[in-house]
């Protein structure tokens, strides 16, 4: 719980929260009794913004914390933003009135998923021609990593899945794809996406998780 002036405050202590949790995917909030007074979004983007109103948000926990006056928790499916949220409301008080509210909505990430930036590049620079590789969510690009020797930058954090495509094909039918491409700008490359990769799964034997991959040759 706070008072109004430690809302305030949190303006200034940012930049300090953004450096201490640069490799973190969080969002920081602030509500008055209607809407959202301050938004700030550390390595992930939602449609979340200053001005929405709070009964648009699909973020209930803010209008119970409102209401009770008692922080609250949310887990946040991923349907709402894109993405799965563990969501902490805590009320605001001035002269002992309930003004608004302070939210911390930190990232549900797999645990293939936080460990990506330090194995992916490692995989990737494995294959000798190189590789491009990534994992997707059920809608989008959601890690990628080039190689040295090979990477494709139209398929970046971000890039939709296409019905058809071999990612979705992979998730529809939980199997593996494999599927040879000739392109003008890359050449001839290998594109295949399955549930469990034999090489990753050295790292993560107990896991299963969606991955594809572009190689060259």
């Amino acid at each position: 719980m706070g008072n109004i002036k430690e809302k305030e405050s949190l303006h200034c202590l940012l930049p300090m929260l953004k450096e201490a949790l640069r490799r973190e995917q969080v969002v920081f909030f602030t509500t008055d009794r209607e809407k959202f007074d301050l938004v700030e979004q550390i390595n992930v983007k939602i449609p979340l913004n200053v001005g929405d109103v709070i009964e648009g948000s699909n973020i209930t926990a803010i209008k119970d914390v409102l209401n009770t006056g008692k922080p609250a928790f949310q887990d946040v499916h991923r349907h709402i933003f894109g993405i799965r949220l563990h969501v902490f409301v805590y009320p605001m008080f001035d002269e002992g009135e309930v003004v608004g509210t302070l939210g911390i909505g930190m990232a549900r990430l797999h645990i293939v998923a936080k460990a990506f930036n330090i194995f992916g590049p490692i995989v990737a620079n494995a294959f000798p021609e190189g590789a491009w590789l990534g994992i997707t969510d059920r809608q989008k690009i959601a890690f990628a990593c080039g190689s040295e020797k090979f990477d494709v930058p139209e398929m970046s954090v971000g890039t939709p899945i296409r019905d058809g495509d071999v990612a979705s094909v992979t998730m529809k039918n939980n199997q593996k794809v494999v599927k040879d491409l000739k392109t003008k700008k890359y050449g001839h490359i290998l594109f295949f996406a399955r549930e469990n990769s034999p090489v990753l799964q050295r790292f993560f034997p107990r896991h299963r998780w969606g991955i594809f991959n572009l190689t060259a040759s």
